[in-house]
């Protein structure tokens, strides 16, 4: 089984740069992200221990809502989750 390595936000905002909607916000629903690339799209999730984590790509189990980045996720970043979003 793999470990998924956790990540702080503002380590992921240097790397990924997350961009706000017209209204500034960064959370989006589905309707909002479903035709961007997969690979600017994270997905926020609540874990069981109530904290909040982003993971990359489109998930749907917890999901609370979608950040969309300036930069693309990679394959070696699937493995990521960034905590405390």
């Amino acid at each position: 089984m793999t470990r998924q390595r956790a990540m702080a936000t503002s380590v992921f905002e240097r790397r990924y740069e997350s961009v706000a909607d017209e209204h500034g916000d960064t959370m989006r629903d589905y309707r909002d992200v479903r035709d961007i690339d997969a690979r600017h799209v994270w997905s926020c999730m609540e874990g069981d221990n109530g904290r909040l984590y982003l993971a990359p790509g489109f998930h749907v189990v917890n999901m609370l809502g979608y950040v969309v980045t300036v930069r693309p996720w990679s394959d070696a970043d699937l493995e990521d989750l960034v905590v405390a979003w």
